[in-house]
């Protein structure tokens, strides 16, 4: 049976069974940004992970994980290219590439996303500054 580690602010409390955990986390002692670690392991995941019933283990594939926080931070960016294509029709654009690079490297589903909501928001962009903007400076 695996046992676990919890750590919060640098605080490390534990080893607790899997059954313990689900109880704490039922009481609100341990959220899902938690962090936890198996036993015999060294490396740290987030407690939604183990709720999720991801493996936690050491032997999971480092690239793996590596790759996994890559997509978080391309996340954000595409995100952040969605609103600056308010801006810009140039970030738009950009936004576009991204959502190309996305559908065949990554995650078509989320690339598809990106690209509708880009689009709407650089729609809006357009309407805001050739119908609102000049209304506002006269």
């Amino acid at each position: 049976m695996s046992r676990y580690f919890v750590k919060w602010k640098g605080v490390e409390s534990g080893p607790y069974s899997a059954t313990q955990l689900r109880d704490m986390f039922n009481a609100g002692k341990v959220g899902l940004i938690h962090y936890i670690r198996e036993e015999n392991s060294e490396q740290w995941h987030l407690f939604r992970e183990f709720l999720a019933g991801d493996d936690i283990s050491e032997h999971k594939d480092v690239q793996q994980a590596q790759a996994k926080k890559l997509s978080v931070y391309l996340q954000y960016f595409a995100y952040l290219l969605c609103g600056g294509a308010f801006l810009s029709i140039y970030i738009y654009l950009c936004a576009l590439a991204f959502c190309v690079y996305l559908f065949l490297a990554c995650d078509r589903k989320f690339s598809l996303e990106i690209f509708c909501i880009s689009t709407v928001i650089a729609i809006s962009g357009l309407l805001f500054f050739q119908a609102v903007v000049p209304v506002l400076m006269q």
